[in-house]
């Protein structure tokens, strides 16, 4: 299971690390926790300046990988133009200054998708999801060289490559757990071997988001666009359909989005069945992560579907 590494700040703590990417000092902050942070502690900060509020996401030890990658992420995103992420704006894991790791970042207006659901009319959430659509059919019209992470270099020359060792991953980790069946997990075995057969190559590696649901989607009813940004990217160069079975997965988007996404990005064929392997590796995760009947449920759903289409 993945560790809680969430920490936490004091107001003084807070006042002087925006003190010091400032260069002055700022005067009394005030701290309030945001929701959805599932590893980290998130907090707002508000302060007497032009730059308040900004956002920390903080872990409760110095030497934080993953918030150095999610700012080299965010920085990449925002020195390309390529997708509204949070302008990053100070990241320390040092504990030279503070006895945790921490990453600032700006606040973007409005509240997560879930949270503006019930405020929304069919109409504003039919031009949010086109806005969606419109946004993410940007982004993946930027490609690199290799696939995987991009704070890890993207260094795989094959996509199915890559995918097969996140997939293994999640096999491993479920294997020790015990909550999925053993002929479940026998067909995901069984599958692993068949991704060469099933996966194929995209016509190039796509720069993806890779974490789009509700709670990672800012949205501002009092802007002129609803769509205010995205949260946590964990910047994939992947096949793009990996981000589209995500988002399908979780019933996070719905005919606007895919209409204003496939007008630049057609569907190909046997899309159907290749998202199975895709919802089937992030339900694996899930089933890891929360250890919840739900995910061990959807998992068997997805690889009865997969029994029939690719014969495990």
């Amino acid at each position: 299971m993945i560790a809680e590494r969430g920490g936490d700040l004091t107001p003084e703590q807070a006042q002087a690390a925006i003190a010091a990417w400032l260069g002055r000092d700022v005067g009394p902050v005030s701290l309030r926790r945001l929701t959805g942070g599932c590893v980290y502690t998130v907090l707002e900060a508000t302060f007497c300046a032009p730059e308040s509020p900004v956002v920390f996401k903080v872990a409760a030890l110095p030497g934080d990988d993953g918030l150095v990658a999610e700012h080299f992420t965010l920085s990449y995103l925002h020195r390309h133009g390529l997708l509204r992420v949070p302008r990053p704006l100070a990241c320390d894991v040092s504990g030279a200054q503070l006895p945790v790791s921490y990453l600032a970042m700006e606040r973007l207006p409005g509240v997560n998708m879930g949270q503006a659901a019930g405020a929304l009319s069919a109409g504003q959430r039919e031009q949010l999801e086109r806005e969606m659509g419109e946004a993410v059919a940007r982004l993946h019209l930027h490609t690199g060289r290799g696939f995987g992470l991009l704070a890890e270099g993207a260094s795989f020359a094959s996509w199915t490559d890559w995918f097969r060792r996140l997939l293994v991953e999640q096999f491993e980790e479920n294997v020790g757990i015990g909550l999925l069946a053993s002929a479940a997990l026998a067909k995901v075995e069984q599958l692993i071997g068949k991704l060469p057969e099933i996966l194929e190559e995209p016509p190039a590696p796509t720069l993806v988001h890779g974490d789009i649901w509700s709670a990672n989607v800012m949205v501002d009813p009092n802007g002129g666009r609803l769509l205010s940004g995205f949260l946590d990217p964990a910047g994939v160069f992947a096949d793009p359909e990996y981000e589209l079975a995500y988002l399908e997965l979780w019933r996070s988007v719905g005919p606007a989005f895919l209409r204003a996404y496939h007008a630049v990005h057609p569907r190909r064929p046997g899309y159907e069945t290749r998202r199975q392997v895709y919802w089937l590796n992030t339900l694996l995760l899930h089933v890891w992560f929360f250890r919840q009947q739900q995910y061990v449920d959807g998992t068997e759903r997805v690889l009865d579907g997969l029994s029939g289409a690719v014969g495990l």
